[in-house]
């Protein structure tokens, strides 16, 4: 019995001794499907992949997207973009070097933004004036630039292989596309257009000088012509071995007839030499001078004066002045010598050696009620003859034409007033600071900072070229 019990015993103790705690079994047994990450995990991972997108985004937009689609230029409601500028500023490059032409990479930006400025000006102009050119009109153009060494008169059909040839050679070179190119003939025509029509009101008929030149570039050789001059030599013999300007150097230093307006900022040398005699630009120690003559007296002429310290003051002075901002009220407001100011700008009656004879070809060269340009402003030196004069003559073809391109000008500068022009039109930022822009343009022409010292840097640029001077070509 009692053996029994003990087997009975051992039996019911062993599930109590065997048993198993059902979580340990929980955590024994294999995992089903595969494993979670928990929630606190996935969130700090999911906003760094958002910040680490965000940061490649605005890295794209700041170093790709936004210099291509940042506007530069503005011109009314035109907008000029990054990427139309730097491709055309390429393609000037790129056609300077296969064609023969020259690019100046410190200048080219500005001068190019003033090109598109009046390209524009151009267009918009054009519409308003019923201007048009025909598709016909740019393909015949671009047969005369691209065919110049083609018989036009031969087989149409080798003359339009050729021509896709030509046309195909050139986008290649200068990385135009055909759409670039087109619009640049077309602004190229409607400028001749527009040059007729605001030059079909100068006369044929015109006060001239005949004019002959020594161009010295050299300051030390200006006292050995002045010596020369002074001995008697020939004007010409003197032309002929020391002038500077190839043309007029061949021709013993002769010009030719000279009409009154095609080059304005010599013109009171022009007509203010008497016949026979020699001179050289007038300029002076006291600054830039702005003079009106009111009136003229035998030889003695009523005179107005505007005097500035510096070369960009004068043409923002004389710009106003086109503007119809009165002469009187700018000697007040900007000339630099209190006597002027408080005589607002009066000169009175000036005579031959008045002045130190700083104004005696004024006294004769300038026309009554005509502002001169800033004079004491000359590039360069230039010893001229006048050795005849006419008061009436008909003026040549090629002097008409650069007439007309003056009269062109002259328009250019009160549309760039009238209308809206600016630059990096949605940001007070220099838009010319840009990296990605910078390297473009230094890729190409080795500019390392390329940007606008001002907001009016292009059009400062440009006007501080001096006129043409000589030879007298358009």
């Amino acid at each position: 019995m009692a053996q029994r019990r003990r087997k009975t015993s051992k039996r019911s103790q062993t599930p109590a001794t065997t048993a198993v705690d059902p979580v340990l079994a929980r955590r024994r047994r294999p995992p089903r499907g595969p494993r979670r990450i928990a929630w606190k995990y996935l969130v700090p991972l999911a906003g760094l992949l958002i910040l680490i997108g965000v940061a490649v985004l605005v890295n794209w937009l700041v170093a790709v997207k936004a210099p291509g689609d940042a506007p530069i230029l503005q011109i009314n409601t035109r907008v000029i973009r990054w990427n139309e500028f730097v491709s055309l500023l390429r393609s000037q490059k790129l056609g300077a070097e296969a064609y023969g032409g020259s690019f100046n990479a410190g200048i080219a930006p500005y001068r190019l933004m003033q090109n598109i400025a009046e390209g524009e000006l151009i267009l918009q102009a054009s519409a308003r004036e019923g201007l048009q050119v025909t598709d016909a009109d740019i393909r015949a153009e671009i047969k005369n630039r691209l065919l110049t060494d083609v018989d036009t008169e031969g087989d149409p059909g080798q003359i339009e292989s050729e021509l896709k040839v030509a046309i195909s050679r050139y986008l290649a070179t200068t990385q135009l596309s055909r759409s670039q190119y087109e619009s640049i003939v077309r602004v190229d025509l409607l400028r001749g257009q527009l040059r007729e029509k605001v030059g079909a009101e100068i006369p044929r008929v015109k006060p001239q000088a005949l004019v002959n030149i020594i161009r010295i570039a050299d300051p030390q050789v200006i006292e050995q012509v002045r010596a020369r001059l002074e001995s008697g030599e020939p004007f010409s013999q003197i032309a002929r071995q020391l002038s500077s300007d190839d043309d007029t150097r061949r021709a013993g230093g002769v010009v030719g007839w000279v009409p009154r307006g095609v080059s304005k900022n010599i013109d009171h040398l022009l007509f203010g030499l008497d016949v026979g005699e020699v001179s050289q630009p007038v300029a002076t120690d006291n600054g830039f001078y702005l003079i009106r003559k009111l009136e003229q007296l035998g030889d003695q002429a009523r005179l107005q004066a505007i005097i500035v310290d510096t070369a960009v003051i004068a043409r923002e002075t004389l710009r106003r002045l086109d503007q119809g901002v009165r002469f009187e009220d700018l000697s007040v407001e900007v000339s630099i010598d209190p006597t002027l100011r408080a005589n607002r700008g009066n000169l009175g009656i000036v005579a031959p050696g008045d002045f130190d004879g700083s104004f005696d070809l004024l006294i004769r060269g300038l026309e009554t009620g005509v502002v001169s340009p800033p004079f004491a402003d000359i590039q360069e030196t230039l010893f001229i003859l006048v050795s005849e004069r006419s008061a009436a003559r008909e003026v040549t073809e090629e002097n008409l034409t650069t007439l007309k391109t003056r009269a062109l000008e002259s328009w250019l500068r009160t549309e760039w007033d009238l209308n809206l022009i600016k630059y990096c039109p949605q940001s007070d930022d220099d838009c010319f600071s840009n990296l990605k822009v910078d390297k473009a343009i230094a890729e190409i022409g080795n500019v390392s900072r390329t940007k606008f010292e001002e907001a009016n840097t292009a059009t400062a640029q440009a006007r501080s070229q001096p006129q043409q001077q000589f030879p007298f070509a358009p």
